[in-house]
């Protein structure tokens, strides 16, 4: 889309470097102004394409193309190309990106016309030719320039085309009606412009009425009176977060919740310190307890160790007595003369399951038996003693086998 900005009017408009030295000399004849057109999601394929009907939708004027920027009132935009300033700006659609030729300079295109038919030439940075591999959408945008003074008012306004050349009459018209827009005056001005309102949001049809119409909903907006004010401001509320459907009716929805949280928090506070007080009372019963329990212990401890200490003193007094016994029983061995005999067993002794020391023990239990290539026989377990009679009928060496010949060495104190 093209727009007729306000610094389109001023003098300096067109600036000398769009235009040769015939154009230069037109300015000063005439007032000037450029407009940007753009043509958009053209398909480039191979180096050139024809875009007379995008063109012919966009151009604000009619008649002859010309190819040095000279003419007056006549389409004049960036026909050539030959001219730095006049070059066809290519971008990738929809996007303020440039198409990059090899060595990564933008690439640009120029408008021919022969016959009515306008063809876009795409061209590298050092000027030859572009091709385009593939069929590639683009958009295009280009200068077209304007003499006021051979535009009708109202073709000009609305960015229309060329309805003829127009005399001086109409050109007075047209500085008056500016002036009229202009004008604050009631009547005049944004009253003078009117709106379309496709979607019926207003109910002026001028953008005076449109403006006032505004500038009241502003004051109710502004005003903190029921129903004015946020109750105007809808909310979508995507989320279902409220039931309330406008902006004043979910403030006292967060009010009321502001308020239910307030006491909720309080109740929650108390029946935390209440929680507290059980929770320490239970502690402190629980401490006496244990306390008691600590008392029972100890005198429990006190106990035993009077127990242990009068257990302690028997068994003291019992060792005391067995090392008396023990130490009259060693005085009493030491008096003993230590014997040793080598039996051979008879026949006889075989029968009868005895034979006789030399010399009485002086204590039974301590004589040793060892038959030789034998084992070690236990006193009452394996054989008993009579006087100097070692006998073993119904004892452990009854098991040994022995035969006549067997020997048995035997260890005693008489």
């Amino acid at each position: 889309m093209s727009r007729l900005l306000a610094k389109h009017l001023a003098d300096s408009a067109v600036e000398a470097r769009h235009m040769t030295a015939s154009g230069k000399q037109s300015v000063l004849e005439s007032k000037i102004l450029a407009i940007r057109n753009g043509l958009l999601n053209v398909t480039a394929d191979g180096s050139s394409v024809d875009v007379s009907a995008g063109v012919a939708a966009v151009a604000k004027n009619t008649g002859v193309y010309t190819t040095d920027g000279s003419g007056k009132g006549t389409y004049t935009g960036a026909i050539s190309g030959d001219y730095d300033p006049l070059k066809v700006h290519v971008r990738a659609y929809q996007s303020d990106n440039g198409i990059l030729d090899d060595v990564g300079d933008e690439v640009y295109a120029a408008l021919t016309e022969v016959g009515g038919t306008v063809t876009a030439s795409f061209f590298n940075s050092d000027g030859t030719t572009y091709t385009f591999a593939t069929p590639t959408a683009v958009d295009l945008y280009f200068v077209e320039y304007v003499d006021l003074y051979q535009a009708s008012p109202m073709d000009l306004l609305l960015l229309g085309g060329v309805s003829g050349v127009v005399d001086a009459t109409q050109a007075s018209a047209l500085t008056a009606y500016q002036a009229s827009l202009a004008s604050t005056a009631n009547g005049e001005g944004a009253s003078l412009i009117g709106s379309e309102d496709a979607g019926g949001y207003f109910t002026g049809d001028n953008v005076e009425a449109i403006l006032q119409e505004l500038g009241a909903f502003d004051a109710s907006l502004a005003s903190t009176a029921n129903g004015a004010g946020a109750s105007l401001i809808g909310v979508e509320d995507a989320g279902d977060n409220f039931t309330a459907t406008t902006l004043e009716d979910v403030l006292a929805e967060l009010a009321a919740a502001d308020t239910s949280l307030a006491t909720n928090t309080q109740a929650l506070v108390q029946a935390e310190a209440d929680a507290r007080v059980a929770a320490d009372n239970a502690l402190a019963s629980d401490i006496s307890d244990l306390q008691a329990a600590d008392a029972t212990l100890q005198s429990n401890i006190d106990a035993l160790n009077t127990s242990l200490s009068s257990a302690i003193s028997a068994e003291a007094t019992a060792r005391a007595d067995a090392d008396s016994a023990l130490d009259t029983r060693v005085t009493a061995l030491e008096g003993k003369v230590p014997s040793t005999e080598l039996i051979t067993l008879t026949a006889t002794n075989i029968t009868n399951k005895s034979f006789d020391l030399a010399t009485t023990p002086s204590l039974a239990e301590a004589v040793q038996l060892f038959p030789l290539g034998g084992l070690p026989q236990s006193y009452a377990d394996d054989f008993t003693m009579s006087g100097t009679t070692v006998s073993w009928t119904g004892l452990g060496m009854d098991d040994l086998g022995l035969v006549a010949g067997d020997k048995i060495r035997v260890y005693y104190q008489s």
